[in-house]
């Protein structure tokens, strides 16, 4: 009660004057209302106005990479017959090496030559690992033939390279038994 402002100075004395086991917390901030309400207000309305303008966003300038001058896009740039010109400096340039790598092309393979002929003459062979993580069966390793004339595939697992010899065994003994004639063995 002590450290309120003199502006309280009546709630104090009417305070004061209630008796000690009417006083409650309740009382007191009901007293308090009252007091307050009956207090001239300091505070003057004031308003404050702001005025702002709206963000402009400005897009970067973008070049059409193969005249390398904005305005277009680069499929446009071809409708115009126009060829890619390399201008300035690269560290100007707004072509990434994605980019470049992603208008690479390459010549088509060529066809093979010699063909097998008759089954088992040409059989190519892949041996692919070690994997990162083994199968269920515990392999790190696979082998697959391929029959090039008749295209007959079939895959082994394997836990280690040593095991290709007995993988290519079993599959000319496959390929004997099956339609397949295999020319040597």
């Amino acid at each position: 009660m002590s450290t309120l402002p003199s502006e309280y100075f009546e709630f104090k004395s009417v305070w004061e004057s209630v008796p000690i086991e009417e006083r409650s917390v309740n009382k007191l901030t009901e007293r308090l209302h009252l007091i307050e309400m009956r207090l001239p207000s300091k505070s003057t309305d004031s308003t404050a106005l702001v005025a702002t303008r709206k963000k402009v966003f400005k897009k970067p300038e973008r070049k059409c990479y193969v005249c390398r001058k904005p305005g277009h896009l680069a499929k446009d740039c071809w409708k115009k017959g126009s060829k890619p010109k390399v201008e300035g400096d690269a560290k100007d340039s707004q072509i990434c090496d994605g980019c470049c790598y992603g208008k690479q092309s390459r010549r088509p393979f060529g066809t093979r030559k010699q063909r097998a002929t008759t089954p088992g003459e040409l059989i190519n062979i892949d041996v692919c690992g070690p994997m990162q993580q083994q199968s269920l069966g515990g392999a790190k390793y696979y082998v697959c033939f391929k029959d090039d004339f008749t295209k007959y595939r079939r895959v082994f697992f394997m836990q280690s390279k040593n095991e290709v010899s007995k993988c290519l065994e079993t599959f000319l003994n496959e390929a004997k038994n099956t339609v397949h004639m295999i020319k040597r063995c």
